[in-house]
C-alpha cells in the first residue's frame, strides 16, 4: 500500500485526537485505538504506548493499523476475539528486506505459541484477550527499525 494512502489514515487520526476515542480509516477496515494506548510520532505513524502494547478494537471483524518499531524493540498488538474464530493477520513494509515478523501469540490464559513470520493463521480455541509480539528474527539478519503495518482479521 503506498505511503499517501497510510499518511491520510493517520492525518485522520490526528484530526480526531481530541475526542477520548481515535479511529484509523482505510477503505472498510477500522480499527479502534485508545488514546491513552498509542503515540504518533513526527512522521504520522502509530507508535505503541510506554508499555509497548497497542489495544485495537476490530470491527466487523477487521483491524489495520500503520506503526513504527526501533532496533531489537519488541511491539505488542492486543485485542479481543470469540472461540472458533480464525485469526489471520499480516505484516507489511515498504522496505522489502525488513526483518520483522510476529514471534508469539499470548493466548487468554497466560500460555503462547510461537515463533511465526510475516503472516500468521492461528485457530483460536478460547473466548478472551489475545496479545501478539512483533520483533525481529535474530537468526535471519540484522536488527530492524522502521515502518510497517499490521492487518488482523477474525473469520
Amino acid at each position: 500500500m503506498n505511503k499517501s494512502i497510510w499518511l491520510a489514515l493517520v492525518a485522520a487520526a490526528i484530526l480526531m485526537s481530541c475526542s477520548e476515542e481515535q479511529q484509523v480509516h482505510n477503505n472498510s477496515q477500522i480499527a479502534s485505538l485508545s488514546s491513552n494506548d498509542q503515540r504518533i510520532n513526527e512522521d504520522n505513524t502509530l507508535n505503541s504506548s510506554e508499555t509497548g502494547v497497542t489495544r485495537v478494537d476490530l470491527v466487523d471483524g477487521k483491524a489495520q493499523i500503520a506503526m513504527h518499531k526501533d532496533n531489537q524493540e519488541t511491539v505488542f498488538v492486543e485485542f479481543n476475539a470469540n472461540a472458533g474464530q480464525t485469526l489471520s493477520a499480516q505484516l507489511t513494509s515498504d522496505d522489502s528486506d525488513a526483518n520483522l515478523r510476529f514471534s508469539q501469540i499470548f493466548f487468554p490464559d497466560g500460555s503462547s505459541d510461537g515463533p511465526f513470520g510475516k503472516e500468521l493463521n492461528y485457530s483460536l480455541k478460547e473466548k478472551g484477550h489475545y496479545k501478539l509480539a512483533i520483533h525481529e528474527n535474530a537468526m535471519a539478519g540484522e536488527p530492524w527499525h522502521g515502518d510497517f503495518a499490521v492487518s488482523l482479521q477474525l473469520k
